[in-house]
Parts: structure tokens; C-alpha cells; sequence
């Protein structure tokens, strides 16, 4: 009752940083798996469900995005705001409340991301590509684009860590 925040139980919490320490102990190729999973079909249902009002939304959250290319922290927000605008107008109220937790674990990885060289273009023109699907009212190619978008995201992030761990390590030097 009341406002504010409140912790129902300390088992969620528990498991909620059990879950982001994975993520950080190198579980990325699962939750790729999983946002493949949600958000390719999330692109779909956009195509198929979205409202003028909703992908008009989409539409100035890219447009945002190539405004702020030279800002990563502005361009985190404008990608994170992507994903949920697709999820919106996928009409879908369960789908966007899981969008919205699961880029709450991206948060702390996506400006990093966004810095690796020539990733935010990238990012921000396969977004186009999406909305572009999307506003077309193409279903299956809104899928395959988001498919397209989160394979790239997610070969990028793991080429990072695995270079990231050959300069720790020691490696990089020999190669």
C-alpha cells in the first residue's frame, strides 16, 4: 500500500542478481537467446498490430537515435527506448513488461556496447531497417530484420569480451 518501492521478498532480489551476475559471467549468448526468442516476434506482432500512434513512436525514437549518434549515453537511452517501442506496439501488455525488465539487465552493458567502433551506426540503421518492415506492415521481414539486428548486437558484445579477455590474460599480445 502506499508509494514507492517495495521489496515483496528477498528471494526476488536474490534471484534477481543471480540472474544479472550470470549475465555478467558470461551467460550473453543466452540472453541473446532469449531476446531473439521475444522480440523477433515482438517485431512481428508490430507489423501486424501496430497503430499508426505506435509505430509514428517507433519512428521518432529512431530519428532520435541518428540525432544523437556522437552521444553515447543519449543513444543507450534512444536504443533501449526502441526495443520498448516495438514492444508497445506489439499490443502485447505481458510482452512489453518483460521488455522492460529484461533491458533493465541491458542497462548497464548497452552505452558500453554502443562504444565498441562503427556499433552505433550499425545499431541505429538496423533499427531503420526494422521500422522500416514494421511500417510496412511486413511481418516476416520486421522478424527476420530484428533477428538480423540482435545477431549483429550480439556477435559485437562477444567479440568485445573475448578481446577484452585476451588483453587481460595475456593473449592478445601473442597473436
Amino acid at each position: 500500500r502506499g508509494a514507492g518501492i517495495f521489496i515483496a521478498s528477498r528471494e526476488g532480489v536474490a534471484d534477481h542478481f543471480a540472474l544479472l551476475l550470470r549475465i555478467r559471467q558470461g551467460s550473453i549468448e543466452e540472453l541473446f537467446e532469449i531476446r531473439k526468442l521475444i522480440e523477433v516476434q515482438a517485431a512481428g506482432w508490430a507489423a501486424e498490430r501496430g497503430t499508426p500512434a505506435a509505430i509514428a513512436a517507433i519512428e521518432r525514437v529512431v530519428a532520435e537515435a541518428e540525432a544523437a549518434l556522437d552521444d553515447p549515453a543519449a543513444l543507450a537511452r534512444c536504443d533501449a527506448a526502441f526495443h520498448v517501442a516495438v514492444a508497445a506496439a506489439a499490443q502485447n501488455g505481458v510482452l512489453l513488461r518483460i521488455m522492460q525488465n529484461l533491458l533493465d539487465l541491458l542497462a548497464s552493458s548497452r552505452e558500453e556496447s554502443l562504444r565498441i567502433p562503427g556499433r552505433a551506426v550499425r545499431s541505429v540503421g538496423e533499427h531503420r531497417a526494422v521500422l522500416a518492415a514494421i511500417a510496412r506492415r511486413d511481418a516476416q521481414g520486421a522478424r527476420q530484420r530484428m533477428w538480423e539486428h540482435l545477431d549483429s548486437v550480439e556477435r559485437a558484445i562477444v567479440q568485445r569480451f573475448r578481446s577484452l579477455e585476451d588483453a587481460r590474460s595475456g593473449n592478445g599480445a601473442r597473436q
